[in-house]
């Protein structure tokens, strides 16, 4: 790697300590709180970005909203608002749940073009997983999207339709002795021809995901490399494309990046680093961000904004 893991570990712990005792889940997440890394049962959540208006006293700008999220009470999404940079509302979104909280119904509101989507999603009861969705985009466009699983609940096709045009995706996989996946197939049937999707997966002793390779005939090769500390929490992510360093992601043990590094054409171009003020709970409730540009001589970070965040927790 371009940067030693001891240096950038260091630079985590010097950025606050958090000593609550929890597992971050990095796949197959079973809701909204577990894909946004949220610790405990939170109500609603807030986010405020200031940004630093005088760079030798770090004075901000008054905080402006980002967005809102609120969540039931078993951790899922049901409604959500972002904010444009003046702090006015641009996208409104509604979730509605079943009795098994699975979502059913999605309601999109895009404020700054007056556009509005509705999609309706269906499940099959016995086996808990979804079978439809069907899509109104503007009380005009129809969108269908047909879904079929094998025995054990993978998927095995996926069919679109969309104004009379319909897609066929036929999934193929191959299992290591664990039954995880190591290469997944897709292949694209519609009426721009075909197409294949390749994405292939490796993993240590302990079953922990270290590395996925995406190819098709359109992208020769993505890679992205997890690398994992002796706890398995994941402390580094990795992108490559075509064998070029396009991106690495330092992560603290809840997975809070703690600096990201940015490469154009495998050379590093810009660093970002984050120092978090966390809850009681374990969240952050605040994050300041500093850059360093390696395209200007630039040898100091420079402190460019800090985003808070407002959490309420379910009793």
């Amino acid at each position: 790697m371009k940067i030693k893991i001891l240096l950038i570990l260091g630079i985590g712990l010097l950025f606050g300590c958090n000593n609550i005792d929890y597992m971050p889940k990095y796949f197959d997440y079973e809701n909204d709180l577990e894909k946004e890394k949220l610790i405990k049962k939170v109500k609603s959540l807030e986010q405020y970005k200031a940004n630093i208006i005088d760079f030798e006293t770090e004075k901000t700008e008054n905080p402006i909203i980002e967005f809102r999220k609120e969540f039931t009470e078993k951790g899922n999404v049901s409604y959500q608002v972002y904010y444009d940079i003046f702090g006015n509302e641009k996208q409104l979104t509604t979730n509605k749940y079943n009795k098994n909280d699975f979502l059913i119904e999605v309601i999109s509101e895009n404020i700054l073009n007056n556009s509005k989507s509705i999609e309706e999603l269906k499940y099959d009861t016995i086996i808990n997983k979804q079978i439809s969705l069907h899509t109104i985009y503007n009380d005009t466009i129809n969108y269908f999207v047909f879904f079929k699983y094998d025995k054990d609940k993978n998927i095995i096709t996926a069919t679109d339709i969309q104004n009379g045009d319909t897609t066929l995706n036929k999934f193929d996989y191959k299992f290591n002795e664990n039954g995880k996946i190591l290469i997944k197939k897709v292949n694209q049937q519609g009426d721009f021809g075909e197409t294949e999707y390749i994405t292939e997966n490796d993993y240590d002793e302990n079953g922990n995901l270290v590395m996925r390779i995406f190819k098709s005939e359109f992208v020769k090769e993505n890679k992205t490399e997890y690398k994992y500390n002796d706890e398995n929490r994941i402390e580094l992510i990795a992108e490559y494309d075509e064998g070029l360093t396009i991106k690495e992601t330092f992560y603290d043990k809840y997975f809070n990046p703690i600096l990201i590094c940015n490469y154009i054409d495998g050379k590093l171009n810009n660093q970002f680093k984050y120092k978090y003020t966390f809850d009681k709970v374990g969240n952050w409730i605040e994050k300041k961000v500093f850059v360093k540009q390696h395209t200007d001589n630039q040898n100091s970070w420079k402190f460019i904004f800090i985003e808070t965040r407002n959490i309420e927790y379910y009793m």
